[in-house]
């Protein structure tokens, strides 16, 4: 509400679920792609992080309706949001608009896109091989334990996505419910406050009149 805003209600137009290569590879990658007619701050973050939360079993699907209805659920709950990094703003269409690009300067963005492509997609499949070839090592867990490769024990590495699955590591006993935790202030609750502090302004620029 910082900047004024009081209407919370985006129209979603359609969302989309696109997962590429095989489930149980460790490569796996999936595209979450929400089109709309406009979005409130950080609403594509908070959205990825529910249904993060309710892939991982955590939360049951359920608890989007219940956190919609402002009048079950006036407050939002404190959660983590899912990260920003891979939160893409890609394409924007106005009505009755058309645009059409300079050919020139649209070959020049091609050209530069499959150059960061190139280099990181080389990067990408390096430590690929990396990581198979450190997943073959042979390992103990004590000294006189018989050797045996990593990739036999079963054990996929999980941590370096903690950061951008937001509840990835959480086990279920130690997991607290969202409609459990302690929710932030609600609408009018800011609304008042921001009034308040409005009010101490002028009447702080008062006395100096």
């Amino acid at each position: 509400i910082a900047g004024g805003v009081t209407n919370f209600v985006r129209r979603i137009l359609y969302v989309d679920l696109q997962c590429s290569g095989v489930q149980s590879d460790a490569f796996q990658l999936c595209v979450l792609t929400v089109c709309g007619q406009a979005f409130l701050w950080h609403q594509i973050r908070c959205m990825a992080a529910l249904l993060i939360l309710i892939g991982l079993g955590l939360e049951k699907p359920d608890v989007i309706d219940h956190m919609l209805d402002v009048g079950a659920c006036p407050g939002k709950p404190q959660y983590s949001m899912a990260s920003e990094y891979p939160l893409l703003f890609y394409d924007c269409a106005f009505e009755d608009v058309k645009w059409i690009c300079d050919m020139d300067s649209h070959t020049e963005i091609l050209t530069h896109f499959h150059d960061v492509w190139a280099f990181r997609e080389i990067r990408s499949a390096m430590l690929r091989d990396i990581i198979k070839s450190t997943e073959s090592q042979l390992v103990v867990k004590k000294e006189d334990d018989d050797p045996i490769r990593w990739a036999n024990l079963g054990r996929p590495v999980f941590g370096h996505l903690n950061s951008y699955i937001p509840g990835l590591l959480r086990s279920r006993g130690s997991y607290r419910a969202l409609l459990d935790r302690p929710s932030a202030d609600t609408l009018e609750e800011r609304l008042a406050s921001r009034e308040a502090k409005r009010a101490k302004v002028e009447v702080s620029d008062s006395n100096f009149v």
